[in-house]
């Protein structure tokens, strides 16, 4: 220490207090990785989840894309229609859900940080928030997400036979008829 002898002609003695800092880490670091696991976990079953949805979404709406075209709707207008379906249920309920977990997500942090609050607020502004650009950002991601799951849906919807859709998944046409 270079301000040993500087202390000493000032009469102070320096002394450093070990903090354990090692035992910190070392039980920190296991509960780093299981948080890491458990959103990797979170995220695949997140978007299985939202990739079920959209399929059954768009598999219930074959049948009307079917009807749709056998009415003399072209294959990309009905493609659009579809996909404006998918928008007009995604886009309310990702907001409403976006907003609500947001408010749920800034009351669980100040209910964790509560008994830690008087304390920071000694040294300074104590003030817990979650941006809305951060939640925004979100919430256009997942649209993309679900917009490309749906196009997916929808491409593999198009290139389907007429008259397959409208017979149902499970039924194949027989040699003697329909």
């Amino acid at each position: 220490m270079e301000s040993k002898d500087t202390l000493a002609a000032l009469r102070f003695s320096a002394s450093f207090v070990t903090t354990g800092a090692e035992n910190f880490w070392a039980s920190a670091d296991p509960i780093m990785q299981t948080v890491k696991f458990n959103a990797i976990v979170f995220c695949v079953s997140f978007l299985l989840v939202l990739a079920m949805t959209v399929f059954l979404f768009l598999r219930q709406r074959s049948r009307d894309y079917a009807i749709q075209r056998t009415l003399g709707c072209s294959a990309m207008a009905g493609s659009r229609q579809l996909l404006g379906s998918v928008l007009a249920f995604s886009v309310p309920a990702e907001i409403v859900g976006g907003v609500l977990a947001w408010q749920f997500a800034l009351r669980q942090v100040e209910k964790t940080l509560n008994p830690l609050s008087a304390g920071i607020a000694e040294h300074g502004a104590a003030e817990f928030s979650i941006s809305i650009l951060f939640v925004a950002a979100i919430m256009v991601a997942l649209l993309a997400i679900i917009l490309a799951m749906a196009l997916i849906g929808v491409t593999k919807i198009s290139r389907r036979s007429v008259l397959e859709m409208l017979q149902g998944s499970g039924s194949k046409m027989r040699k003697g008829g329909i």
